[in-house]
């Protein structure tokens, strides 16, 4: 699951790749999800969203809906859940 970094009396929890890509299916399984609300709701980095989406749609896993700007889990993004 989660790794946990020790840094004080914060802890920073550290997801692995897998599990990012998950939680981003998991949010694009909502109605309406740009990728502004994805990226608020994981806690990515604009960066870090960019990366992910390309890749998850690359691989079939999400779809972007052009018209209106919303990333949508696919039914084999679902299924990997």
């Amino acid at each position: 699951m989660y790794g946990t970094l020790d840094i004080g009396y914060h802890d920073i929890k550290l997801r692995t790749e897998e599990e990012t890509a998950a939680l981003i299916i998991r949010a694009a399984k909502k109605p309406r999800m740009t990728k502004t609300r994805i990226m608020y709701e994981v806690f990515l980095s604009y960066r870090q969203i960019e990366e992910y989406l390309s890749v998850l749609i690359e691989k079939g896993l999400l779809e972007y809906q052009k018209g209106t700007m919303f990333y949508r889990a696919t039914e084999k993004g679902c299924r990997l859940l």
